[in-house]
């Protein structure tokens, strides 16, 4: 047994046959870790949301909310259409017609079973805020 440093072996380098010297140091530091993550997680807003099923909205998935997409939009009816042929083609998405981006499907939000509350054009869930 070699005891930690130099190796007998030139080219092997630096070798220590305690492979477990830093393992109560790592356990320390995940062990610290988690609790801060369990101190904080709390006063994220962001995990509540997650964390609990939102509720859908009656006609979620074939109407967008007018504060995401009114009716009076320009490519209103374009987008609606590549929305819903997007849908009929179990697509999780389509492609924007004019900014290019990609757009998430009602049905694949839904599908999720949570609200992300990232003002998603196409949210089927009952808005919270």
């Amino acid at each position: 047994m070699v005891p930690c440093g130099k190796s007998a072996d030139p080219y092997r380098g630096l070798r220590c046959d305690d492979s477990n010297a830093l393992g109560p140091l790592i356990r320390i530091i995940f062990l610290i870790l988690l609790w801060i993550n369990r101190f904080f997680a709390p006063l994220n807003d962001h995990n509540d949301i997650m964390s609990e099923p939102a509720n859908l909205r009656l006609n979620g998935i074939e109407v967008p909310l007018d504060r995401r997409l009114n009716a009076d939009h320009p490519h209103f009816v374009a987008i609606m259409s590549l929305h819903r042929d997007a849908i009929s083609r179990k697509r999780p998405s389509y492609r924007d017609p004019v900014s290019g981006y990609s757009v998430f499907t009602a049905k694949f939000l839904a599908d999720r079973a949570y609200c992300c509350a990232s003002g998603c054009r196409h949210c089927p869930f009952e808005q919270l805020r």
